[in-house]
């Protein structure tokens, strides 16, 4: 599949995602090595699950674990009141036909580490954009991630708090240790990719 063929399945499904973000993610998801699983959070109507399942496809096959309660951000709340955005999803990625790689876990981010058994190839972290919502995130999900494991944090330039989060989680752990890798079973030997930032 290239760049052309992947944009013209997901530009119809609504989301913030930038043609370079998508195509960044498919190849990430398409290089995710055997045996491990890549780990969404944050789905809404799947625009990122379909990129990251078409690459898996494309690539060893590995299941993708898209954990969303699908109710809405906080900003979304607010501004629309209460959503429900699963069957949005479900019929997105039935659309796609990438159904039998697609987990759903309908959990917030913090309920949801006990789904995931296999080791993470990819970690995609989009879920709440708070400071504190995404270094929670980082802690949880990162004692999970295989040696060589990816990550990827998306809004990382535009909202303050991711940009904050990302800063103080993941770009002072690659030269010396922080809290939050305290009590992991590995030193930080991932790699951190700020999406934005390498377009």
């Amino acid at each position: 599949m290239n760049k052309s063929e992947l944009l013209e399945r997901v530009q119809p499904i609504d989301g913030w995602l930038s043609d370079s973000e998508a195509w960044l993610l498919f190849n990430l998801a398409r290089n995710c090595p055997p045996n491990h699983v890549i780990v969404e959070i944050g789905s809404y109507k799947g625009k990122p699950t379909t990129c990251l399942a078409l690459g898996s496809r494309c690539g060893a096959k590995v299941a993708v674990y898209a954990i969303d309660p699908h109710t809405g951000s906080p900003e979304h709340i607010e501004k629309h009141g209460k959503v429900d955005t699963f069957h949005i999803f479900e019929s997105n990625v039935l659309k796609a036909g990438i159904a039998e790689f697609v987990r759903p876990v309908l959990k917030f981010s913090q309920d949801a580490t006990v789904e995931v058994k296999e080791p993470i190839g990819l970690l995609f972290i989009d879920g709440a954009h708070e400071h504190e919502a995404v270094t929670k995130d980082f802690r949880l999900w990162f004692p999970k991630l295989a040696q060589n494991g990816v990550i990827a944090f998306h809004d990382a330039i535009w909202w303050k708090g991711v940009t904050k989060a990302v800063s103080e989680s993941i770009v002072s752990s690659t030269s010396q240790p922080t809290p939050f890798s305290k009590g992991c079973p590995k030193p930080w030997i991932g790699i951190a990719i700020i999406c934005e930032m390498i377009l």
